[in-house]
């Protein structure tokens, strides 16, 4: 009895051996968003298997270097009923949002260049913006944001208190300057007035510009904002 019990164990070790192999590359082979939707429905039909935390999920996905994610003009508004143009732009967003976390290869950071209101910059609209950032955030992608005339800083920078509280080239701007294995990106803040078009860069951002791209010679620059008329915007 005790040599069959023996046999009987090595044979189970060596099948849970080879189901975690297996394991590893299923989860090798598919997004965290699809591994996450299954593991439950394969409880549901009373499987065994293993219980993967979100982190386990999200460390099977791979993320690209060199592939960066551009939106803008969001407009999200606290409503998410709100129709912009006839979108529906809160869902909208949230689609954007779903697959880029379905992606094999994710993006290294999302930019999204300004308009993130839906039109004069209210605190509601900004208390949705951050709830609809983080499932980008969970799915460990940077995000970096700019501002546009359908912005309010003030506002945005009360709702979202780690853009506030970051170190900006530019203090009363929002402005960053991304560094990238491949290219350089300098986001720049174009909001003068919520409402009013077509924006203003001003000298402090211009001239802080040039010293920084004079600074960055390796590398490609792309420069990031929003405006109506970039060249008034930038001259003004």
């Amino acid at each position: 009895m005790a040599k069959r019990t023996s046999v009987s164990l090595a044979s189970l070790l060596s099948a849970c051996i080879n189901q975690a192999a297996k394991l590893i590359k299923y989860c090798a082979d598919t997004s965290a968003t699809d591994l996450a939707a299954r593991v439950p429905q394969a409880f549901a039909r009373g499987r065994t298997g293993i219980v993967l935390s979100p982190k386990l999920l999200a460390a099977s996905e791979s993320t690209d270097p060199d592939s960066w994610a551009l939106l803008s003009d969001i407009h999200l508004a606290a409503d998410r009923a709100q129709l912009g143009r006839g979108t529906n732009m809160a869902g909208h967003f949230d689609s954007v949002s779903r697959e880029l976390l379905s992606l094999r290869k994710r993006p290294a950071a999302v930019f999204i260049t300004g308009d993130c209101a839906f039109n004069s910059g209210e605190t509601a609209d900004y208390a949705l913006l951050t709830e609809m950032l983080t499932p980008l955030r969970a799915g460990q992608m940077p995000i970096h944001l700019a501002l546009g005339n359908h912005d309010n800083r003030e506002r945005f920078w009360d709702a979202l208190q780690e853009e506030k509280a970051g170190q900006r080239p530019v203090a009363d701007r929002q402005t960053a300057l991304v560094r990238t294995p491949r290219a350089n990106w300098f986001i720049l803040d174009s909001l003068e007035t919520t409402l009013s078009t077509p924006g203003l860069l001003g000298h402090e951002q211009l001239d802080w510009l040039g010293k920084a791209l004079d600074e960055n010679p390796a590398k490609p620059a792309l420069v990031l904002f929003i405006t109506t008329r970039a060249s008034a915007a930038i001259w003004g």
